[in-house]
């Protein structure tokens, strides 16, 4: 009964992920990334690997074009506001929870999973990436606990609905 909708930037890992999700009418596939802002990358020497990145950002013009939105935006566009968010995005983990700032504290969102890529947003220059995520989680209402060194969970107890917003039965 649930939806699930993922994002993948890149043309050849998109084609696969609608090979691999095409007999499953849940699944909504996007090809753009999440991110702090509405923009377009140029991304230089994508690897055919299991784990693409971002961070070969080149200048305009030159390698695969990248659509870049925030979470706020496509919710506000008709996008189903997520209960849960899975985020592995390879060091841009601080940018798609920026991205989704405007509408996380006061959304039905009760569990945030992020894998934490410590080297790759060092190399983008953010060093206090990781502090900087658990304050923007617990300052929108989530408790924050570590799984593993890279892996952490966010949760909060679901949302009340005023009366107007519940469904009748």
């Amino acid at each position: 009964s649930g939806c699930v909708v993922a994002f993948e930037p890149f043309k050849s890992t998109f084609d696969r992920l609608l090979s691999e999700t095409n007999r499953l009418p849940q699944v909504r596939c996007l090809q753009l990334a999440l991110g702090a802002d509405e923009r377009d990358l140029f991304v230089n020497g994508i690897p055919e690997r299991p784990s693409n990145t971002l961070l070969n950002a080149v200048m305009p013009g030159a390698g695969e074009k990248i659509h870049v939105t925030t979470g706020t935006k496509l919710i506000r566009d008709g996008q189903p506001q997520p209960n849960v968010i899975k985020i592995d995005v390879e060091g841009f983990e601080e940018d798609v929870l920026w991205g989704f700032r405007e509408s996380l504290r006061d959304s039905c969102c009760t569990m945030i999973l992020i894998e934490i890529h410590y080297s790759l947003s060092e190399k983008r220059g953010f060093l206090r990436a990781p502090d900087r995520v658990l304050s923007l989680l617990r300052d929108a209402g989530f408790r924050t606990r570590w799984l593993d060194p890279g892996h952490l969970k966010a949760s909060r107890p679901p949302r009340k609905l005023p009366d107007s917003e519940r469904l009748l039965a």
